[in-house]
């Protein structure tokens, strides 16, 4: 149904008063006569009746399409006498700035090529449409509407290769294609958010130079081509040439074009210019729009716009694109236009330019504005309302190209629903403020969401000279874009918004700090909630913010996801939880928080227990923007049923049914917000709102939804890793739970040992006592604190410290860095051992291996695939530790002492078994160990593993000492292994037992923390640690220091540094006041051998800027 919003008793009052004025009508089968005009005796055309008007006058024009360039000049009317083209009540109007193909001269098709045909016109055409799709100009590389290819810059747009030159580039990959583009036109990105049209003058396919009118500017390097005949290679895409006046067409589907296949001849259908007080009003427009110039207090309202604009490209026209529009001669004019209640759909340009002071752009839809953004005016933005006092509010921005959203003078830009826009330039936001326009300016209550721009920003020029100040943002939500909010500048107010999920900051309070007055120290930052609310724009993590703030809730500093305090952001109710850290803990602020609910304002963008929820975008004739959104599944148990007021809305019939029952009336309200009581799982719901309207009861649609489900543990039982009695215990369930809806969890312990305490977000915390050696086990709950809760039992075993912890497993258990394996079938080593007698022999198993790197020595795994024994209960598993101790590659001294642990039985369906140390071993680079461990049977009371001190393999040697109780384990022994399909693995620690183990040989025990330095050189530990140093020696940082020369930057690199947990990565600014360091623009063109463990890495810095700072970053895991 086709909206119409009528300020019905305002016409009337104005009929009443203006006795004098006319009323004419016109329809397609009227005449253009003086005596005509009447209801029974129209005129056949617009243009005809408007030459007849005057002040007061109003023209109904009859249902139907209309091909005319309607002229109004000098029309001056009045508040109480304005000169209105309504179409008539109840009938669609269409002015088509379109011609069929016979109407252009087209005698039918040829084939030129393939699947290409081609047909000759009497008139020029600069769109083609078909069956009411609009048709591509031939472009490379391809991009279209049908599958949003045309807005992913990925696909569509090419970039021109380095070392390129304004007005002269190459692009290897237009090469590739074989392209002669010659006489085509090229898009430029080349301003960041500017682009630009022009001719490619010579294409030199030798050379692969492109040849082009210079650019504004050349810094981007994003383009694509168009407008010539060899583009033109895929289904939907066409060319014109106007010289010989021939359209080809690649037809959807192939073979000879069909259907309805329109062109455009036309970019206005409406001019009016030195007129005032006009209204257009339910006309729609098809390929073609409106223009009004220095026509004040006019109105265009209630109009669908379809292909409204279009660039001239196409016939060689670079210039700026004809687009709706209007202005008054200058901005400082009073205009008082009002842009209300209309939709523009598929622009090939920007969307609408508002000029002059006083504007309204209120209650309208913009979709798949601007395909190529090029040569648009200023900003080059998808809408400008260049003015002050403007008000733009209630719209819906949905698929732009253009880099920022709105481009607007001192006003405010309240209740827009905003998304997906910018694709096609970069930098920019979803509205933007120049650093003039900021003072006095106010966004609020807008959604900003599901974008790669910023929400909201407060502009400065670049270079920064000035900067804006006394603007407001508040209450707005920001959710999944670029920044959410950006206001640069200073003495700014920032109120209660909701931001999360951002790419960047949430919320950004930037402090330039370089002396220009953009420091925001005196911006006021109180109410809000955001997961990331940060002193800077970058993604640098929580600075503290620059300017006087209280009252904020901040991800950065709770810890806590945002999502666990709102009632559920995901099906778009953004208040917060009943009982959160929200509710009632905001400040006052004067003329903002007024009305607020409670002891206090809540944090954030709406107040718990209002009656009302506000909701962002255009307002339909009917109910619209359902929340939960229809076919929402994960619904929470408490969720309200609320929604978008109608337009003319005056209170809500409410009707609700479950499983496709019919649905049930409720009740009417005037509120848009509903309490069904608790729902229940496993039902679906359906409901409809219905809008009681001064014009009668517009039924709504029927819209549907979903519980959630509860969270669930991955297991029951949980095994958790071990603990060590008298040592710190912290690990956490958050990875041992789903939930199929995202919702954010808690656990609550049930029952078990005091010593272990579990937090609401999972984590487990403490320290056991050696009265809890042995399987503790806890029973913990779930809950999402909507959909329900399970519950699951959670082991964690609790060992001493000289312990080693047996484990099994289904598949290969490397939880850490494998240090060394071997293959299948590797032959072992066996190991003869005395038993407790002395006289005979039992077998014990091992294997020997060389450390070819420094690590912490984890744990040991071995896999016996073809063993499926069952060994019986209350077995022990001893391990013993050899290193080669005179370089003979023998092991043959042990390491520490036998570590052991035992076990109920050995289960044959996991055939990896894991020997975990509680107490990381270090091995050192390049030496042999070896390790042997056994089953201990009943007969075994003395455990003797044989050594190399003899220097003739393992025979002799010192006994290793163990002692049992005679009798207490179960016969038999194991089997020997021998012939077993084996596989052996070391496992590594973290890199922090490696560097522990390094920092331990040097006398630092006091300060041994990465970001400590105990020789004061300007070297951190972690830095000496990396680069080769000594951190307890002052003099050594000459040869530990990066060294940069002839343009080559050289530093030392730890050889093994993944083992180790680092990373090296160097950094390159061209600014140090304001700019942001990054990691493009140098290449690493070699690595040299240095000392064992060490190499050298040289990187070629470029020199194609004037200033180059390089930095040489060290992390760790």
């Amino acid at each position: 149904m086709k909206l119409i919003y009528r300020m019905g008793s305002l016409l009337l009052g104005i009929s009443a008063l203006n006795a004098n004025a006319a009323t004419y009508y016109v329809a397609t089968n009227g005449v253009d006569i003086l005596s005509g005009g009447a209801s029974n005796t129209p005129f056949a055309t617009i243009q005809y009746a408007a030459d007849q008007m005057n002040a007061g006058d109003t023209c109904y024009i009859r249902g139907g399409s209309y091909h005319e360039d309607v002229v109004v000049d000098g029309l001056v009317g009045s508040a109480g006498a304005p000169i209105t083209f309504s179409a008539y009540p109840d009938e669609r109007v269409v002015m088509d700035g379109t011609k069929s193909l016979a109407d252009l001269g087209s005698t039918g098709w040829v084939q030129h090529a393939e699947n290409i045909y081609k047909t000759t016109l009497t008139q020029d055409v600069w769109q083609v449409i078909a069956d009411n799709e609009m048709m591509i100009p031939s472009r490379w590389p391809n991009g279209f509407l049908h599958d949003d290819t045309i807005y992913d810059r990925d696909v569509s747009w090419s970039e021109w290769d380095v070392g390129s030159v304004n007005g002269a580039a190459t692009d290897t990959d237009l090469d590739a294609a074989g392209i002669d583009a010659t006489g085509a036109i090229g898009i430029f990105n080349s301003g960041s958010w500017k682009s630009w049209a022009r001719v490619i003058t010579n294409h030199n396919t030798t050379t692969g130079v492109l040849e082009f009118e210079p650019l504004n500017s050349f810094g981007s390097k994003d383009y694509y081509l168009e407008g010539s005949l060899a583009l033109l290679d895929a289904e939907r895409e066409w060319y014109f040439d106007p010289s010989t006046k021939e359209l080809y067409l690649r037809a959807v589907g192939g073979g000879v074009p069909t259907g309805d296949i329109r062109g455009k001849v036309q970019s206005y259908a409406f001019t009016v210019t030195n007129s005032s007080h006009v209204v257009i009003d339910g006309i729609d427009f098809f390929g073609t729009t409106f223009n009004l110039y220095d026509s004040p207090y006019s109105t265009v309202q209630n109009c669908d716009l379809l292909y409204p604009s279009c660039s001239l490209r196409m016939l060689g026209v670079v210039g700026r694109p004809p687009t709706s529009s209007m202005k008054m001669p200058s901005k400082g004019n009073t205009a008082n236009y009002t842009l209300f209640n209309c939709s523009f759909q598929y622009a090939d340009s920007d969307a609408i330019h508002m000029k002059g002071a006083g504007c309204t752009l209120e209650n309208n839809e913009f979709r798949y504005i601007d395909f190529s953004c090029a040569n648009l005016p200023g900003l080059m933005v998808t809408i400008t309302v260049d003015g002050d006092d403007a008000d733009i509010l209630h719209n819906t921005i949905e698929k732009t190209g253009a880099s920022a959203m709105f481009k607007i003078g001192k006003g405010t830009v309240q209740y827009n629903r905003i998304t997906d826009t910018g694709h096609l330039q970069h930098d920019g936001s979803m509205t933007q403020y120049t650093v003039k326009e900021a003072n006095g300016s106010v966004v609020a209550y807008n959604w900003y969401h599901d974008g790669e721009k910023s929400g909201a920003r407060f502009d400065s020029p670049n270079p920064p000279t000035q900067w804006g100040t006394n603007g407001t943002m508040r209450f707005n939500v920001c959710i999944n874009t670029g920044t959410g909010l950006l206001p640069k500048g200073n003495s700014h107010f920032i109120y209660s918004n909701t931001a999360l999920d951002c790419g960047g900051q949430d919320i950004a309070i930037h402090n330039y700090a370089d002396g220009s007055g953009a420091s925001n120290d005196l911006t006021i930052v109180r109410n809000n909630a955001a997961e990331k609310l940060s002193g800077e724009k970058g993604n640098s993590g929580y600075v503290p913010l620059p300017g006087p703030n209280s009252h904020n809730w901040n991800g950065y500093l709770t810890g806590q996801d945002l999502r666990s305090q709102l009632r559920d952001p995901d099906n778009w109710d953004f208040r917060p939880k009943p009982g959160s850290d929200l509710v009632d803990a905001g400040t006052v602020v004067p003329g903002i928080t007024d009305g607020y609910v409670g002891a206090a304002p809540d944090i954030g963008a709406y107040e718990s227990g209002a009656a009302n929820y506000w909701i962002a975008g255009r307002k339909l004739d009917r109910a619209s923007s359902p929340i939960p959104p229809d076919g929402a599944g994960g619904v929470k148990t408490d969720a309200d049923l609320m929604w978008l007021p109608a337009l003319e809305g005056i209170s809500y019939d409410i009707y609700v049914g479950t499983n496709g029952s019919p649905l049930i009336f409720q009740g009417n309200q005037t509120n848009n917000i509903f309490d069904p009581g608790t729902l229940s799982a496993n039902i679906d719901y359906s409901w409809r709102i219905d809008a009681v309207t001064p014009s009668g009861t517009v039924t709504g649609e029927v819209w549907g939804f979903a519980l959630g489900s509860p969270p669930e543990f991955l297991s029951d039982p949980v095994d958790k890793p071990f603990a060590i009695v008298g040592q710190t215990y912290a690990e956490s369930l958050s990875g041992d739970v789903t939930d199929a809806d995202g919702d954010s969890i808690m656990f609550t312990k049930l029952d078990g040992p005091a010593w272990l305490n579990i937090f609401t977000n999972g984590a487990l915390y403490g320290v056991p006592a050696a009265s809890n050696i042995g399987v503790n086990a806890f029973t913990v709950m779930v809950a999402d604190g909507a959909d329900g809760s399970n519950s699951a039992v959670v082991r964690v075993e609790v060992v001493a410290s000289d312990a080693i912890v047996f484990t099994e497993h289904a598949d290969p258990p490397l939880d850490h860095a494998v240090a060394w394996s071997t293959n299948a079938n590797t032959v072992w080593n066996s190991i003869t051992v005395g038993n407790n007698n002395g006289v005979s022999n039992e077998n014990m198993y091992g294997q020997t291996f060389i450390a070819a790197q420094d690590f912490a020595l984890s744990a040991v795994s071995f896999r016996t695939a073809s063993d499926t024994k069952s060994y019986g209960t209350n077995q022990v598993i001893a391990l013993a530790l050899l290193e080669d101790t005179n370089s003979n590659n023998v092991p043959d001294t042990l390491m520490g002492s036998v570590f052991e642990t035992y076990f109920q039985a050995i289960d044959g369906s996991k055939p990896w078994k894991k020997l975990s140390l509680v107490q990381p071993v270090f091995m050192e680079r390049g030496r042999t160990y070896a390790f042997v461990y056994t089953l201990i049977g009943p007969i075994s009371n003395n455990l003797r593993a044989s050594t190399d001190n003899t220097g003739s393999g393992y025979a002799g040697g010192s006994p290793i000492n163990t002692t049992y109780t005679a009798g207490a384990f179960p016969n038999p022994l194991p089997p020997s292994l021998s012939g077993r399909d084996l596989i052996f693995t070391v496992q590594a620690a973290s890199g922090a037992a490696l560097y522990q183990n390094w920092a331990s040989g040097y006398p630092i025990s006091e300060e041994n923390g990465y970001g400590d330095d105990p020789d004061n050189d300007a070297f951190d530990n972690l830095s000496e640690y990396a680069l080769g140093g000594n951190p307890s020696e002052p003099v050594d940082s000459p040869s530990i220091t990066p060294a940069f020369e002839n343009l080559e930057y050289i530093y030392r690199r730890r050889t093994d540094r993944e083992a180790r947990g680092l990373g090296y990565l160097l950094e390159l600014n061209t600014n140090l006041i304001t700019g942001i360091w990054g990691t493009n623009g140098y290449t690493e063109s070699g690595t040299a051998p240095l000392e064992s463990g060490f190499e050298a890495v040289t990187n070629q810095i470029p020199t194609a800027v004037s200033n180059q700072f390089i930095r040489l970053r060290i992390s760790t895991e």
